[in-house]
């Protein structure tokens, strides 16, 4: 739909989407992170509208 986005990030990129994701529902269906977790600051958040998740994460990262 053109009204819609499908928003990724990785790293901090991952947080932002996370964020938009859940503070923007109605306007993205879809989004993915890659090498982040849930922010702690958006722990209590909900969306509005059901939104779709790709969540990509390793266990290769030493830090």
């Amino acid at each position: 739909m053109p009204d819609q986005t499908i928003v990724a990030g990785i790293s901090n990129g991952a947080f932002m989407s996370h964020r938009f994701a859940l503070e923007a529902a109605d306007l993205v269906p879809v989004f993915a992170a890659v090498a982040s977790g849930l922010p702690a600051a958006l722990l209590g958040m909900r969306p509005s509208h059901a939104v779709s998740a790709m969540l990509i994460n390793g266990d290769a990262d030493p830090v």
